[in-house]
């Protein structure tokens, strides 16, 4: 798969079955920016189900509204991994976790490594 580039991220497929995100640095995501993303999961995951792996650069923020929405709005994944470089947006996702009932293994890391190595020994 190429790389798709959206609004304010980067779509790729990592060993045919990581579906992966990266936003742009210094980027407010918004509702459009999720649903974009969204989008593209479906149509490349042709409705079964991917690892998803999304990562957040150093002072990239969501709107109010664009949490909210990321809060009611899962895509149906294997596991998921979440990438943060920034300690205040790791605390700030950990209480959203605690918040949020997950339907797939949800586990945050400090760099993509690590999480790629999660992602491919999780189911």
């Amino acid at each position: 798969m190429r790389t798709i580039k959206n609004t304010n991220s980067s779509i790729s497929l990592i060993d045919n079955d990581i579906f992966y995100v990266i936003y742009d640095k210094d980027t407010i995501i918004s509702v459009a920016d999720f649903q974009e993303t969204e989008q593209v999961y479906h149509e490349v995951s042709q409705g079964k189900k991917l690892k998803f792996l999304v990562e957040f650069p150093k002072f990239v923020t969501a709107t109010a509204e664009a949490r909210k929405w990321a809060e009611t709005n899962q895509v149906e994944a294997i596991s998921e991994a979440i990438v943060f470089n920034n300690s205040g947006q790791r605390m700030l996702i950990r209480f959203y976790l605690l918040l949020r009932i997950h339907e797939h293994p949800i586990k945050i890391f400090t760099n993509k490594e690590t999480a790629l190595e999660w992602l491919r020994i999780e189911a």
